[in-house]
C-alpha cells in the first residue's frame, strides 16, 4: 500500500499506519517525492481534475479543458522553475481550482498560495479541529498577522545569511532557541510561551510554512527558498522608507559579492523583486507605485561602480519595471513611471549596441526590452498601421561574400570535421533586395495571423505555382513530406 501526504503532517504517533498482521513490525517506510519532470506534471494536471470531478460531478464535462488551463498555466516563466516540486504544485493546482485559473502575477500567486497553507490547508483535513486557527484566535490573533509575523522573520533570516555569506540558493536557518529564536519571539508576539511552542508545531504540521531538516531539530526553515524570498518581500514592501531601503539592499549585496570576487552579486534581487510584485499586484495602497521607478532611477544613477556591477544594477532596474508592469507604470498615480521606464529602454538599447557585451548579457537585455516595449521603429508594433515604420535595409546586386572570416573557419571546421570551403563562399546576387534591420519580432509575426496568416491566397502566387501552398496550407521548401502530401491533395 502507498500513502502519498506530507509526512511531517503525520507525525504524530497517533496517526501512524501500524501493520496490524504483524505489530512488531515498524511504521510504513518514509520515500520523499522526486521532483516531477514535465511529462509528469502533465499526467498531476490530468489527474488532479479527474479525482476533482469523482467528488464533484458538476465538474465532470470540464476536467480536461481546466486540466489543460492549469497546465498552461504553471508553463508561466515565473512559475515552470517551482512546478516540479510536489508541495509547490499541489498548492497552485488549489489555487486554480478556487477559480478556474491561476492569477497572472507570480507575486499574486503565492499570496494565494500562503493563504491556502495558513487558512485551509489544515481545515480541509481537520475542520473540527483546526489548530491553527483555534490557537490565532486565543492569541487574539488574525491569519494577516499571522503572515505579518513570518514575513518578517523571513525578512531577517534573509539578511542574517547574506551577513554570513551564504549564498543565493541556500535555505535560511531559523534556531528555535535562543534570545532571538522563533520560540521566544513568537511568545512575544502571541503573549505565552506554551502558546507559541503549540503555534510552531501546527505552523510546521498543518500550514507547512516552516518545516525543520529532521523530526526534534532545533532548526527550521521556510519549505523552499521562492516562500522565504517572497515572504521577505512582503515585509521589505511594507515598509514606510521602502525606496530608500530597497536600494540600500541592492548596493550592499553589489558590494559584498564584489568584494567577495566570487561574482555572487546580487543576493536581494528574487526579494526586491517580489516586494516590486507585491506592491504592483497584490496590495492595495496605490498610491505606493510611485516609488518603484524611484528604486529603478536610482539603480542607474550609480556611474562610479564597476562596469559588471552597473550592468547588473540595469538589469535589476529593468526586472523591477517588468514586474510592476507597463499599464501600473503608464499610470498617473505612477508619478515619473513613464520617463523612468523611457530612460530604462534607452539604456538597454545603448547596451545592445556595445560591442564588447558578453552574449548572455546581450540576450538579456534584448528580453527585457521585449517586455517593456521595444521602442524601436516597428519592432513592437500594436497595429497593422505601425507595420510601415519596419526599418530596412538594401542589399544591392553584385559579388557577396556568405560564410565567416578565416579564423572561425579554422575553428568550427576543426570541431566539426567540415572542410573550410563548406563555410565561406564568394556568390553573386543578380538582383539587390530590401532585408529588415532586425529579426521579425513575435508582435510582428502576431499581427500577420490575426489578418489572415496563411490563409490568404493574393499573398501566395509563387508558393502556388511551386506547389507548396494550398487552401491555407503552406509547406516548408525544407519538409519534403508536407510537400508531397500538398501535392497529393
Amino acid at each position: 500500500m502507498l500513502v502519498t501526504c506530507r509526512s511531517r503532517a503525520y507525525a504524530q504517533k497517533a496517526l501512524h499506519l501500524q501493520d496490524l498482521a504483524d505489530p512488531e513490525q515498524p511504521n510504513f517506510t518514509d520515500a520523499p517525492l522526486a521532483d516531477f519532470d514535465p511529462a509528469r506534471i502533465l499526467r498531476f494536471t490530468q489527474s488532479w481534475y479527474e479525482e476533482l470531478a469523482r467528488l464533484d460531478k458538476s465538474l465532470g464535462s470540464t476536467k480536461s479543458d481546466r486540466a489543460d488551463r492549469l497546465y498552461r498555466a504553471l508553463q508561466a516563466p515565473s512559475l515552470w522553475p517551482q512546478a516540479g516540486r510536489p508541495m509547490l504544485r499541489t498548492v497552485m493546482a488549489n489555487v486554480h481550482a478556487k477559480s478556474d485559473k491561476l492569477p497572472r502575477e507570480r507575486a499574486q500567486v503565492y499570496a494565494e498560495m500562503v493563504k491556502i497553507l495558513i487558512e485551509s490547508w489544515d481545515n480541509v483535513r481537520l475542520e473540527s479541529q483546526a489548530p491553527l486557527r483555534r490557537l490565532l484566535e486565543q492569541a487574539g490573533k488574525s491569519e494577516k498577522e499571522l503572515i505579518g509575523f513570518l514575513s518578517e522573520l523571513a525578512f531577517i533570516a534573509h539578511a542574517r545569511d547574506q551577513a554570513k555569506g551564504k549564498g543565493r540558493e541556500a535555505l535560511a536557518d531559523i534556531p528555535k532557541h535562543g534570545k532571538d529564536g522563533l520560540l521566544e519571539t513568537l511568545a512575544t508576539w502571541c503573549g505565552s510561551r506554551d502558546r507559541a511552542a503549540d503555534l510552531i508545531e501546527a505552523v510546521e504540521q498543518r500550514a507547512g510554512l516552516l518545516v525543520s531538516p529532521d523530526l526534534g531539530a532545533d532548526v527550521f526553515q521556510f519549505p523552499h527558498r521562492s516562500f522565504q524570498e517572497y515572504l521577505a518581500g512582503v515585509h521589505l514592501a511594507d515598509q514606510d522608507d521602502f525606496e530608500a531601503k530597497a536600494v540600500e539592499l541592492a548596493n550592499a549585496a553589489d558590494a559584498s559579492g564584489a568584494a567577495a570576487g566570487s561574482g555572487d552579486i546580487g543576493y536581494w534581487d528574487e526579494t526586491l523583486k517580489w516586494a516590486v510584485g507585491w506592491i504592483a499586484h497584490v496590495s492595495e495602497g496605490k498610491r505606493r507605485w510611485k516609488e518603484v521607478p524611484i528604486v529603478a532611477d536610482a539603480l542607474c544613477n550609480d556611474g562610479g561602480c564597476p562596469p559588471a556591477i552597473r550592468r547588473h544594477k540595469l538589469t535589476l532596474a529593468a526586472e523591477l519595471l517588468t514586474e510592476m508592469g507597463q499599464d501600473k507604470l503608464t499610470d498617473a498615480r505612477t508619478t515619473g513611471g513613464l520617463q523612468c521606464l523611457k530612460r530604462v529602454q534607452d539604456l538597454l538599447l545603448a547596451r545592445l549596441a556595445d560591442d564588447d557585451l558578453p552574449p548572455v548579457e546581450r540576450a538579456e537585455s534584448g528580453r527585457l526590452l521585449g517586455l517593456l516595449g521595444d521602442p524601436r521603429s516597428g519592432v513592437a508594433p500594436c497595429s497593422l498601421e505601425k507595420l510601415p515604420d519596419m526599418e530596412f535595409c538594401y542589399v544591392p546586386e553584385g559579388p557577396f561574400w556568405l560564410g565567416m572570416d578565416e579564423a572561425c573557419r579554422k575553428e568550427i571546421s576543426k570541431w566539426y570535421g567540415l572542410e573550410q570551403e563548406q563555410l565561406y563562399r564568394e556568390t553573386e546576387l543578380v538582383q539587390g533586395f530590401w532585408m529588415a534591420r532586425h529579426a521579425v519580432t513575435v508582435a510582428q509575426f502576431n499581427l500577420f495571423v490575426e489578418s489572415g496568416g496563411y490563409r490568404q491566397e493574393q499573398w501566395w502566387t509563387e508558393a502556388i505555382q511551386a506547389g507548396l501552398w494550398k487552401n491555407g496550407k503552406i509547406a516548408s521548401r525544407f519538409w519534403d513530406q508536407a510537400a508531397s502530401e500538398l501535392r497529393e491533395e
